[in-house]
């Protein structure tokens, strides 16, 4: 997703959605805005530690942080569990 998430809404029932789509080991990457205070004035955006919690509360695991993607955005790659 990218540039979007911040526009989601009910996130959690998204992120569970995708989820439950997804194969064991499957990924999900956000790409959104650094920060909600970078379009302040049309309230764009969405704090990567948010995004992070609210994604991980669907089961996914945070595989990768990168808080410089581009110069206005940051990139979050999650991977769903493995099967056992």
């Amino acid at each position: 997703m990218r540039r979007v998430y911040h526009h989601l809404a009910g996130a959690a029932a998204i992120n569970q959605s995708i989820y439950s789509a997804l194969r064991p080991g499957g990924r999900m990457v956000v790409i959104d805005f650094i920060s909600p205070r970078w379009l302040f004035w049309m309230r764009h955006g969405i704090a990567a530690d948010v995004v992070t919690g609210q994604v991980a509360a669907a089961g996914f695991s945070l595989e990768r942080r990168i808080d410089r993607w581009s110069p206005i955005d940051y990139c979050l790659m999650f991977r769903k569990r493995e099967q056992r």
